[in-house]
C-alpha cells in the first residue's frame, strides 16, 4: 500500500495543475482504482481514512473510486474509506457490478453512505482474439442498441458521473472511437458512419446533463 501512496503523490504532483486532468468543483482529481479488491479494506483505510498512518487526501486532494466487483463490493469500499465505486466491465452480467438489474440497489447503497456511484457503459464486448476461451462473455453491439440500454440504465442510477469502457480498446471490442473498414476479426460500425458511437455518446451526455440540472433544481 506504501507504493500506492507513492503513485498518488507522483500523479498529484505532475497532473493536479494540468487543465487536461479532470477535477471536481473542489479541485480534487478523480482516480479510478482498478482491481481495488485485491488490497484489503484495512490497508486502504491507512491511505484514505483521516486516522490512517498513510493518509494521503490532505496532501493530495482527490476522489478515489474503487471497482465494485462482487455483491459485497460496496461494503468493502465503504470500509476502505473510498469516495465511490465504478463498475468497469462492459460485458453485462460478467460480474455482480456489471449486472444492470443491480444498479438501483448499488446506487442506493452508495447514496446512503454519501459516496459516488459511477456506472460504466460500453458498446458491446468481444475479446476472443486475445482470449479465445471467453466467447461466453461476448456481447453483440446490436447496431447501437446494446450501448443505448447501458446508457439508459446508467443515467437512471448515476449521481452525475458515468464512465465509458472504452474509447479505443480494440482487443476487447469495446472501442467507440471513429472507425472505418473491417480488419480481419474486428467488427466495424457498418451500416453507420465512423463516428456513430461518439454521436450516441453526445446524445446520452445531454440526457445526463439534463437529469443533473433537474436534480439540482429539486434540491433548491
Amino acid at each position: 500500500i506504501e507504493s500506492v501512496k507513492d503513485d498518488i503523490e507522483y500523479l498529484h504532483g505532475k497532473y493536479s495543475k494540468s487543465t487536461a486532468s479532470f477535477k471536481d468543483s473542489k479541485q480534487r482529481m478523480l482516480y479510478f482504482v482498478y482491481d481495488s479488491y485485491h488490497i484489503s479494506p484495512q490497508d486502504w483505510r491507512r491511505l484514505f481514512c483521516e486516522d490512517g498512518d498513510l493518509y494521503v487526501k490532505k496532501e493530495c486532494p482527490g476522489l478515489f473510486v474503487g471497482l465494485w466487483l462482487g455483491k459485497d463490493g460496496g461494503e468493502q469500499l465503504t470500509n476502505g474509506c473510498f469516495d465511490g465505486s465504478y463498475t468497469y466491465f462492459s460485458s453485462v452480467r460478467f460480474s455482480y457490478g456489471s449486472t444492470l438489474e443491480n444498479w438501483a440497489k448499488m446506487s442506493a447503497y452508495m447514496h446512503k453512505n454519501n459516496m459516488l456511484f459511477i456506472p460504466s457503459v460500453g458498446p458491446g464486448y468481444n475479446d476472443t482474439r486475445i482470449r479465445p476461451w471467453n466467447n461466453h462473455n461476448t456481447k453483440s453491439r446490436e447496431n447501437g442498441d446494446y450501448y443505448n440500454r447501458m446508457w439508459e440504465a446508467a443515467v437512471a442510477h448515476s449521481n452525475g458521473y458515468i464512465s465509458i469502457t472504452s474509447y479505443n480498446e480494440w482487443g476487447e471490442g469495446t472501442q467507440i472511437e471513429p472507425a472505418r473498414g473491417n480488419k480481419i476479426g474486428y467488427v466495424d460500425y457498418s451500416p453507420n458512419l465512423p463516428n456513430y458511437y461518439l454521436e450516441l455518446t453526445k446524445q446520452w451526455k445531454h440526457s445526463l446533463n439534463t437529469k443533473s440540472r433537474q436534480c439540482n433544481e429539486d434540491k433548491d
